[in-house]
């Protein structure tokens, strides 16, 4: 699977083999959200796991709707989080999603790091592909 999608005012692509890279643009709505989980479960049935980078530069609004939303994706694999651009509270509502899929997951431990650019997020990505695949363990 590979290709790139609009959802709402965001763009979801698929890059080959593991990661999908959202750009947040605006407010996130938890149908928006609920849509591209069907994009997630598709490169999680072929590749066996997912990557998320998100560029969060132009987040707006989380809404708790869209927040109660991680609840659905407890089916899906992912392996590590890079978010690059986000303000200070972006990180917070982020952290805290990241915080409850974790609790959901019975403490399941995916890494996750924010970046100040997006070449950062392809680095950290990267070198969690390799740790993955055998490499040295990294957080």
């Amino acid at each position: 699977m590979s290709g790139q999608v609009q959802i709402g005012r965001h763009l979801f692509a698929v890059e080959p083999p593991d990661v999908i890279r959202v750009v947040l643009h605006g407010d996130l709505s938890a149908e928006e959200l609920r849509e591209t989980l069907t994009f997630e479960r598709i490169l999680a049935a072929e590749s066996g796991r997912v990557l998320l980078m998100l560029d969060a530069s132009d987040l707006g609004h989380v809404g708790s709707e869209a927040r109660k939303a991680i609840n659905e994706t407890t089916d899906i694999p992912f392996r590590g989080y890079a978010v690059y651009g986000a303000s200070f509270h972006a990180r917070l509502i982020f952290n805290m999603m990241i915080l409850v899929r974790k609790l959901l997951m019975k403490g399941e431990e995916v890494p996750a790091i924010f970046c100040a650019t997006e070449a950062e997020a392809r680095r950290w990505i990267e070198a969690r592909r390799v740790a993955l695949d055998g490499g040295e363990r990294i957080r």
